[in-house]
């Protein structure tokens, strides 16, 4: 069982039946119930919500409870919230409980956090003999999200194209270090050093024309994608009855429209870096095992240790930008409103009542973006202790390396050179900082 966002504000009492009837099988979206069950602007109450769930095929038991009766209910369960407000309860342990809410989605909330919401009324949710499971509808394509786009993957094959190339570039740099420690320095020729600097000095050219050809189609490709998806987006938005704004705040539709722009920055421009920073990542991890399989390990271990932090932090960051966007549509709405209706309100003298309002929503926000902050910079406190200890590792294994070479004899025909060791190190940059990149886009 999954949360279930809702897109109205009175619509969180469906949203919890929804994600109740998927535990049990009958996979309801929000479409399908909104247009099964109506639901005032006030929302739906528990007597009606008892009644929808009668409907849906289940027995309702309302339960009056004090906190520490939590753990005696049978899961999943609904909870009356905030005195306005209805959620899922799915878990309950030690600690605490795990909440779907259906306003910011899965949340991990200890018992001093849940006794400051929880108004003491819970709603069991059992199937009956009526009851019947349901396949969950099929999902809503990528086309059908974004409408008709012309010209995208002539421009997206265009711009993979020009990145593949400057990416076999990256690769070949390396090797510039090496041939100039282990073959100039060690023979001072001078001829030798000239001509890697005019052969490296012309791919360098070619490679910063390619970057800027690739700058420009991409700029060229979001202006266009922009245009494109935003124009049929509000098309689509016009188009809605009444009733759909009638329902939802107006920061909330503003938000959402906004987040256009970062749906098609993801689909066109991040998911190509994504891609090409995975394969720049596999082809330096190839030179690395080839140079020192020794080291490429030691980068693994650390790669593979960031990688399990990131995952370990997806969710919470997700669930903070969940409710980060809700906190701020709350207090976008609240601004607009208040410009709106600057003239009574000014006439009947409420304007401080409504500053009030809105500096307690936009504390709000910002005690969210402090909570993300705390959680950025301790990840980021821990993706530089990784890789600082990582590079230590890499430069004393690599000097051993050396050392072991020169000691038995090998010296530049075989084993470890300085140069190498150069090389192996700038693989190594350029596969931590890719595979952390192409983290980043898709977390």
């Amino acid at each position: 069982m999954t949360a279930i966002l809702q897109s109205e504000s009175s619509e969180c009492g469906l949203a919890c039946l929804a994600m109740v009837s998927s535990a049990y099988g009958l996979q309801q979206d929000l479409v399908t119930l909104r247009r099964r069950f109506s639901v005032s602007l006030k929302g739906a109450t528990l007597q009606q919500l008892m009644a929808h769930a009668g409907a849906m095929g289940f027995s309702s038991r309302p339960l009056k409870l004090d906190l520490d009766e939590l753990k005696e209910l049978q899961t999943p369960c609904i909870l009356h919230w905030d005195m306005n407000h209805f959620v899922v309860l799915k878990r309950v342990n030690r600690s605490g409980a795990l909440i779907l809410d259906p306003a910011v989605g899965e949340r991990r909330l200890p018992f001093s956090e849940i006794s400051r919401h929880f108004t003491g009324v819970a709603l069991e949710l059992t199937p009956n003999t009526e009851f019947k499971s349901q396949a969950p509808a099929p999902r809503v394509s990528l086309r059908a999200l974004t409408g008709k786009v012309l010209g995208l993957k002539r421009s997206l094959l265009q711009i993979f194209a020009v990145a593949v190339v400057l990416e076999l570039f990256a690769i070949v740099a390396p090797l510039f270090n090496q041939l100039v420690v282990d073959d100039v320095l060690s023979s001072g020729d001078r001829d030798l050093l000239a001509v890697l600097v005019i052969g490296f000095g012309l791919l360098l050219l070619v490679q910063t024309a390619l970057a800027l050809a690739r700058s420009w189609m991409v700029i060229l490709l979001g202006q266009t994608l922009s245009l494109q998806w935003m124009g049929n987006v509000f098309a689509h938005l016009v188009r809605l009855p009444v009733e759909f704004f009638e329902k939802r705040h107006l920061g909330d539709i503003s938000s959402r429209f906004g987040a256009v722009g970062a749906i098609q920055k993801t689909l066109a421009t991040a998911a190509v870096e994504a891609l090409l920073d995975g394969l720049m990542a596999v082809a330096a991890l190839l030179m690395m095992l080839i140079y020192a399989p020794t080291l490429a390990a030691v980068v693994i271990a650390a790669v593979a240790a960031y990688g399990l932090l990131r995952w370990a932090a997806y969710q919470p960051f997700r669930d903070a930008a969940a409710e980060r966007l809700v906190v701020a549509a709350r207090e976008s709405t609240h601004f607009l409103e208040t410009l709106h209706a600057i003239t009574p309100l000014k006439l009947f003298g409420r304007e401080e009542e409504r500053r009030a309002r809105w500096q307690n929503l936009i504390v709000e926000v910002q005690n969210r973006d402090v909570r993300t902050a705390k959680m950025s910079m301790g990840l980021n406190t821990a993706h530089g202790l990784i890789f600082g200890v990582e590079n230590l590792l890499v430069l004393w294994l690599g000097a051993k390396l050396i050392i072991s070479s020169q000691f038995a004899g090998a010296g530049l025909a075989g084993g470890m050179t300085v140069g190498m060791l150069f090389a192996s190190i700038s693989y190594k940059t350029q596969f931590s900082s890719r595979y952390c990149a192409g983290a980043t886009r898709t977390r």
